[in-house]
């Protein structure tokens, strides 16, 4: 049988594409264990990996944003969202005293920590306070960062000295005061 005029170009094109597809396959994996064995590296990077949704890119990224040691530079874990822009701000007129969501801080750390947030929802706890949120009438936003929170009063990640490769339970999910 004849081939078309145009198909053994086309054949060739989609074997120089399908190879460079491969090859960008390869890199990215030789990419990611680099940075993994970066994180690692880092003095405080299994302290990052250990906290729940950070694998070794939102650890890297974190890192980074945070700036070197990160339980030097941050003094509390208040500290931290604080610079994250995570922190609630206070806000008051006259005698009407407010909390509201800062629009300052460090936005690609703020990406990285809510991302994580985000990421930790595959774990049964951590999904079974999500949707405990999501049915007192929190939206999606407000529920990841109500679980963000948690995990920063959980993990104190600037005073801890160790790594703790145990998930958050149930019971460190539970409110931390009425209304949470």
């Amino acid at each position: 049988p004849q081939a078309l005029a145009g198909e053994a170009m086309t054949a060739r094109f989609v074997r120089e594409l399908a190879a460079e597809a491969l090859a960008t396959r390869e890199r990215l994996r030789a990419l990611d264990a680099e940075l993994a064995a970066a994180v690692a590296a880092h003095p405080d990077g299994a302290l990052v990996t250990s906290l729940p949704g950070m694998g070794a890119v939102l650890a890297g990224e974190f890192l980074v944003e945070a700036g070197g040691d990160v339980r030097a530079r941050y003094g509390s874990p208040d500290a931290l969202a604080s610079a994250a822009g995570l922190a609630p701000v206070l806000r008051q007129s006259g005698r009407v005293r407010f909390l509201r969501r800062s629009t300052r801080g460090n936005r690609p750390l703020k990406r990285a920590c809510y991302q994580s947030a985000f990421c930790s929802l595959r774990d049964p706890a951590s999904r079974a306070f999500y949707d405990r949120k999501r049915r007192e009438g929190k939206r999606h936003h407000q529920a990841v960062h109500r679980f963000g929170a948690v995990v920063r009063q959980q993990h104190p990640l600037p005073h801890v000295d160790h790594v703790t490769d145990a998930p958050l339970g149930e019971e460190a999910l539970q409110p931390l005061r009425p209304g949470d």
